[in-house]
């Protein structure tokens, strides 16, 4: 039987605040009740990293422990998780790599999520949602990709333009491809979108497509990009394009192995 205890400790040490907690209801009302306003933000980058560890709507269970980390930026900014479930465990630890982009791994340095290949940014921070349906979950068409404003974007194989900038006030600025095997790829969100990018035209993979923006009904800066088949299935772009793990560079690895025993001692609070 799930214990019902509720043990709550809230650290600061520096700018960091360290928090731990059973889990009572759902993830964003235990450390809503706990942290206030920061809640609602550091629930859905906690159900984030969850959700590659299994399903958040039917894996959280009360009594489940909770440890994070967390600073303020511009907002609430995640820096470490430990989650001891029933259904779900996971050490992800937040690191700025070589690259200067926080991203988030296991104690041993290898990433949470899974990097896509031939995708559509060279860089991004993290993969923020991915296609799904069902209960409990909010309805997605396609893999969102947390970047900054700016940030290229590329062909990630050869195809045609189909169309450019529809539905701009849902869509904001976007493109839209066919590839030779009949499946259409949408982009969507952009700030900006190449004027070599016209209807009819055929681009080889790596062509520049545009930049990363937040147009159209978006709550940040990301990339919207959704793959349907011929028929207008929506598929999961993960799997067409198949996905390869990565890994804390070498150069980074001790520093990267002190921070995280660094969290790990500073979260048994």
């Amino acid at each position: 039987m799930l214990s019902s205890t509720f043990l709550i400790a809230l650290s600061i040490f520096g700018s960091s605040h360290y928090v731990s907690a059973d889990i009572v209801g759902s993830i964003e009302a235990t450390l809503t009740k706990q942290t206030g306003s920061h809640g609602p933000a550091l629930a859905a980058q906690t159900a984030r990293l969850l959700g590659w560890k299994g399903d958040v709507a039917r894996h959280v269970f009360r009594g489940d422990k909770i440890r994070l980390a967390y600073t303020i930026e511009d907002v609430p900014q995640l820096l470490a998780l430990e989650y001891d479930g029933l259904k779900i465990d996971i050490g992800a630890y937040g690191y700025k790599d070589k690259d200067g982009i926080r991203r988030y791994y296991d104690a041993q340095g290898k990433g949470i999520e899974p990097a896509i290949k031939n995708s559509p940014l060279v860089n991004y921070d993290q993969i923020t949602e991915v296609p799904q349906r069902g209960r409990g979950k909010r309805r997605h068409s396609g893999v969102d990709f947390k970047a900054a404003t700016g940030t290229g974007i590329l062909m990630p194989f050869k195809g045609r333009i189909n169309r450019v900038n529809w539905s701009t006030r849902i869509n904001g600025l976007c493109v839209e491809v066919i590839f030779p095997s009949g499946k259409k790829a949408r982009f969507l969100h952009l700030n900006s979108v190449n004027k070599a990018v016209k209807p009819g035209r055929t681009l080889q993979a790596g062509t520049p497509l545009g930049t990363v923006g937040s147009t159209g009904r978006s709550g940040g800066p990301h990339l919207h990009y959704e793959i349907l088949s011929p028929g207008g299935k929506i598929l999961n772009p993960l799997d067409i394009h198949g996905t390869k793990p990565f890994f804390i560079s070498p150069a980074h690895k001790k520093s990267f192995q002190a921070q995280v025993k660094s969290y790990q001692r500073k979260l048994k609070i």
